[in-house]
């Protein structure tokens, strides 16, 4: 989020708001809200305290009425599988972004790649992107690939 806000064609764009950005995420929203070139919203519903992340009935609700150009998902396990997390209520909030994103790229760290966590989120074939680091198991990358997932390692 840091990365995005910081950009400076943002900066410098003369109409304003320059980037919209949709968030479940408190600590994203916090980070967002900020910066003048963003439009910081907020979904709302009820906050989970392990990951900031808001969730429920009212989160689902205001998704439904938004569509998203880029999705830029954060995952506890991605596998040719698919992507999943920790927490059933996030991974339905996840899903249903996914679901209303015309693009979707997960960014995980290498320890996240290969792994199922609890809950699922959606299947390899939704996530056009993957951004991780250069400790990537290269099985892992290739099977991502052979998925049809885009895989950049930064």
């Amino acid at each position: 989020a840091r990365h995005l806000a910081a950009r400076p064609e943002l900066a410098q764009a003369t109409n304003r708001p320059a980037l919209t950005v949709v968030t479940n995420a408190l600590n994203i929203a916090t980070e967002m809200v900020l910066r003048p070139s963003v439009r910081t919203v907020i979904l709302g519903g009820v906050a989970l305290p392990q990951s900031y992340e808001l969730t429920g009935p009212l989160t689902s609700m205001v998704m439904r009425s938004l569509w998203l150009d880029v999705l830029f998902l954060g995952v506890d396990g991605f596998s040719a599988d698919g992507t999943s997390c920790h927490d059933e209520s996030e991974a339905g909030i996840d899903a249903l972004m996914v679901s209303r994103a015309r693009q979707v790229i997960v960014v995980a760290g290498s320890e996240k790649l290969g792994r199922h966590s609890f809950a699922k989120i959606c299947d390899a074939s939704a996530v056009h992107t993957l951004v991780t680091d250069d400790a990537a198991d290269e099985r892992i990358v290739a099977d991502l690939r052979t998925a049809g997932v885009t895989v950049l390692v930064a």
